[in-house]
């Protein structure tokens, strides 16, 4: 899976600097799309929308890193966040029993810094402690960190949005059954030729394990995103000035 990464970005970063659009998928995506934020903006019961390109202060400057950085990577960002919720609420499957783990961890945290979050008067922290899943505890807790519910904290935490405005040659891996997903940026990726979308059937949410000591052998997305970045150095850094803003996507 690594070679097959690293194979794919050396070809990414040789279609980035000619014009060309990246981009490689290898599963289906109907699990992940069975509500697409495309058709529908809105967030439903968990509130939020995802997909809205919209966001002009953080366009792109239309030149190659204007960021400042040679590359970037993104491995199991949660593209769509009220829909990656509304799949782990989904009862009797393994995404609800990720839920509920995910959600004890959460009481864990709240329950240790208790003092500071109750002093804040801004959750609920004893009804906090007595919930099972995320959404229940992202009541309340968005708005400790400045957010207005968790409607406007799941819009603003979705990445999907953010895709079209990346002027970094950028790696986004993610795996099909990560939980976390939401949905599969696959058109806002083919759009931009500063991404390429390296899609795998599995490997959960940031763990990717390779070999046959699962689940502890070594990660491979951590040799994809390292060759990623020395095939974008030799590749196109080698070619192009990266302030130059030489690279159009051929749509």
């Amino acid at each position: 899976a690594a070679a097959a990464a690293a194979a794919a970005a050396a070809a990414a970063a040789t279609s980035i600097s000619s014009g060309g659009t990246p981009g490689i998928t290898s599963a289906s995506c109907s699990d992940t799309r069975a509500h697409d934020p495309r058709e529908s903006r809105s967030g439903g019961g968990d509130g939020g929308a995802c997909g809205d390109t919209d966001v002009g202060t953080r366009r792109g400057s239309g030149k190659l890193c204007s960021s400042g950085l040679a590359a970037a990577a993104a491995v199991s960002s949660p593209m769509c966040m009220s829909n990656a919720l509304r799949n782990l609420s989904q009862p009797w499957t393994a995404q609800f029993v990720y839920n509920l783990a995910v959600a004890y961890k959460l009481r864990e945290f709240i329950h240790r810094h208790q003092p500071a979050m109750g002093h804040a008067s801004l959750m609920d922290v004893p009804a906090a402690l007595n919930t099972w899943t995320v959404q229940e505890i992202d009541e309340g807790m968005p708005r400790l960190f400045g957010f207005r519910d968790r409607a406007e904290y799941y819009e603003t935490a979705s990445s999907l949005q953010y895709i079209p405005h990346v002027d970094t040659p950028t790696l986004l891996l993610v795996s099909t059954d990560d939980p976390f997903l939401g949905v599969l940026p696959e058109p806002e990726c083919a759009a931009n030729p500063m991404t390429l979308l390296a899609q795998t059937k599995f490997g959960g949410h940031v763990a990717f394990v390779q070999g046959h000591v699962w689940p502890l052998g070594p990660a491979f997305m951590d040799d994809a995103v390292l060759e990623f970045f020395e095939a974008t150095l030799t590749y196109l850094h080698a070619r192009a000035h990266p302030c130059e803003p030489t690279i159009k996507a051929k749509l």
